[in-house]
């Protein structure tokens, strides 16, 4: 039972590792943000905004930005990390699947980490398109979309570079929403969003 835990436990960090420049992308958006709104403020059809003012061309070339160059720290670590994870696998003797995926995760390459950056802002985008067209209002919540949008776009991107098994999408479509709100509680209380969501 302890092996089986501890092996579920190196998917879910090696799921979380794979994702980061997502996770940074998406997060540092805001951080990064102000400025002409993507959309330039023009409006759809259905009369509504196309993203809003939310989404901004500084906020989305930042974060991308920002997920990259956390893809670039990731290449600098691989090799530590990597000697981390063989001496896991051998001492608790993880099955195969787990070994082939974590060669693959680790060693990031530049053009998967722009990718999954670039995923994660388009999904957002899309995301909000959505939510736009529901005639939700900026800072409204979505279930499921503000939550998924990005990472199910991440995963997508990425996946023409390195793809990654079903258990790994599995754990991060489910941990992803968690994650999601825990980072958007801590950005409101430091005053990086005008809601906890």
């Amino acid at each position: 039972m302890a092996d089986v835990l501890s092996e579920f436990a190196v998917m879910v960090l090696l799921a979380i590792y794979y994702i980061i420049p997502a996770y940074v992308a998406n997060g540092l958006a805001v951080v990064t943000g102000g400025g002409k709104p993507i959309d330039l403020g023009r409006y759809f059809r259905d009369g509504r905004r196309i993203f809003g003012d939310g989404k901004t061309i500084r906020g989305f070339i930042g974060g991308v930005l920002c997920g990259f160059l956390a893809g670039i720290i990731q290449m600098i670590i691989a090799p530590y990390l990597n000697g981390f994870i063989q001496q896991l696998i051998i001492v608790y003797d993880f099955n195969k699947v787990i070994s082939v995926q974590s060669q693959l995760i680790i060693y990031t390459t530049p053009l998967r980490a722009f990718l999954l950056a670039l995923g994660g802002l388009t999904g957002d985008l899309i995301g909000s398109f959505i939510k736009r067209r529901l005639n939700l209002e900026r800072g409204r919540p979505a279930p499921l979309i503000d939550q998924l949008d990005f990472i199910c776009f991440a995963l997508l991107f990425g996946y023409f570079i390195t793809p990654i098994s079903v258990e790994y999408i599995i754990i991060l479509i489910v941990l992803t929403p968690v994650i999601h709100l825990i980072a958007n509680i801590i950005a409101y209380y430091l005053k990086l969003k005008s809601v906890p969501w």
